[in-house]
């Protein structure tokens, strides 16, 4: 009997505070009772009949009318300003905390080498945080999307369990409204995304490798061991006996080299040293006091050169000679790109520089796939909010990911235009996303 005087007795005082201009954030709390300790007594019956009773009370308020509800469309109230806020915090803090835990993932997986590197004492500080933030936007490109539908299904499953967007189409709110704040933060997540997609990453790239080279040629021991055979650089096999301590000189150097034509040629020298070219991103190794062995195959000769300096530019794209190296696409500016793809006549090449250029504008516009996929997700109610909403999220990117590898095949191969094979993934996610929020608008619950 208590429970049911609580029960009149609340109801009462809702009538009494509510108002004509009255905010749904009555129905945030008192549609969550059910949560609270206050009537720990009622039954489930007696709880939707105070539910009841406050629904009733709002419309009453508002002059006595109920917004009409349609088959496709909820009722439309226009949801207040502090409720778009509420929703833009709930969707932040996921949004950073997935930011920062990807980002330092992402960056640890890069940086291990360069690390090692600066504790030896051959990098500097500036070549550290130079390549920490050259690196950053390689990666972020691909995190902040992630994030940002990590983020959305985390704050919208936390509120359908909580009965807080029950709550919200009780009070004539419909998805549209809800869907505000979520476009608004997917705006500022694309602006920032097409940066950096169009100035940042290329820049990135470009000087993660420069730095990279710039280290890499004062420290023989980054490249090689001794002992041991290294054949990172295409066409060469590199053997070193020794390395020095105190200069990183290399000692007792065998070297096996396959020229363009085919053609092998055996180096032996009894000291070298590598040295950087940063200027095209290529390593040269100065060998001392050696001695090349050459055999032609047209014609059989047998060719001995000694040498007291002889100096050979290699780099990891297996690029040698004093040639400017070609940049691949991604070490590429748009301009450049753009640049690169009028030159270059209908080919394979020309079709992965489309491929890469059409990439760029794909990738920020996923996010907007995923606000519209996320909300309706996010709207089934489930019991573990939090973890359901990064399962759900896990299983998009994974799917985002398996269609950009075919849409890239069919692009590569011929079979589709390589700008439309790059939105391929967006407009599918995006088609899903339009058939689950049409069924969230008419509040059909899907597994």
């Amino acid at each position: 009997m208590s429970g049911t005087n609580n029960l009149l007795a609340m109801s009462r005082k809702i009538q009494h505070n509510l108002s004509v201009s009255a905010e749904p954030l009555y129905l945030l709390y008192y549609c969550n009772i059910k949560e609270s300790t206050l009537f720990p007594d009622l039954t489930d019956e007696q709880l939707d009949i105070f539910k009841d009773a406050v629904i009733t009370s709002f419309h009453k308020l508002n002059h006595g009318y109920r917004l009409p509800t349609f088959n496709l469309y909820s009722n439309i109230i226009p949801m207040p300003r502090i409720l778009t806020s509420y929703i833009l915090r709930e969707i932040a803090v996921p949004f950073a905390l997935g930011i920062a835990v990807l980002t330092i993932t992402a960056l640890l997986n890069k940086i291990v080498k360069l690390l090692e590197l600066f504790f030896s004492g051959y990098a500097e500080l500036r070549h550290l945080l130079l390549f920490i933030a050259a690196a950053m936007p390689t990666f972020l490109i691909y995190v902040i999307p992630a994030a940002f539908l990590a983020a959305t299904l985390i704050a919208v499953t936390r509120m359908s369990s909580d009965s807080e967007m029950t709550a919200l189409r009780a009070g004539g709110i419909s998805l549209y409204p809800v869907m505000k704040p979520v476009l608004i933060f997917a705006s500022a997540a694309f602006a920032i995304t097409l940066f950096m997609t169009l100035f940042l990453y290329p820049w990135g790239n470009r000087t993660v490798k420069e730095v990279f080279y710039e280290v890499a040629g004062k420290s023989a021991s980054s490249l090689v061991e001794e002992n041991t055979f290294y054949n990172r650089f295409k066409g060469v096999i590199f053997y070193a006996e020794g390395i020095s301590q105190a200069d990183g000189s290399l000692k007792g150097i065998l070297m096996s080299r396959r020229d363009e034509k085919g053609e092998q040629t055996l180096i032996t020298a009894e000291r070298g040293e590598f040295l950087s070219r940063r200027e095209n991103t290529a390593i040269a190794i100065r060998l001392e006091n050696g001695e090349a062995h050459k055999k032609t195959g047209k014609d059989g000769v047998y060719h001995l050169m000694s040498f007291s300096s002889y100096t050979l530019e290699l780099d990891l794209e297996g690029n040698a000679g004093n040639q400017e190296r070609v940049r691949p696409p991604r070490e590429l500016y748009t301009n450049e790109l753009l640049k690169r793809i009028k030159e270059t006549g209908p080919s394979r090449e020309k079709r992965l520089l489309l491929l890469d250029f059409g990439r760029r504008l794909a990738i920020p516009f996923s996010v907007f796939a995923f606000a519209l996929i996320a909300v309706p997700l996010g709207m089934q109610r489930v019991r573990q909010a939090r973890f359901a909403g990064i399962g759900i999220a896990i299983a998009i990117l994974t799917l985002y990911y398996i269609l950009s590898k075919g849409f890239d095949v069919a692009a590569e191969t011929g079979f589709l235009n390589p700008i439309a094979a790059s939105f391929g993934p967006f407009l599918a996610i995006s088609a899903i996303g339009a058939f689950l929020f049409r069924m969230a608008l008419k509040e059909k619950h899907f597994s």
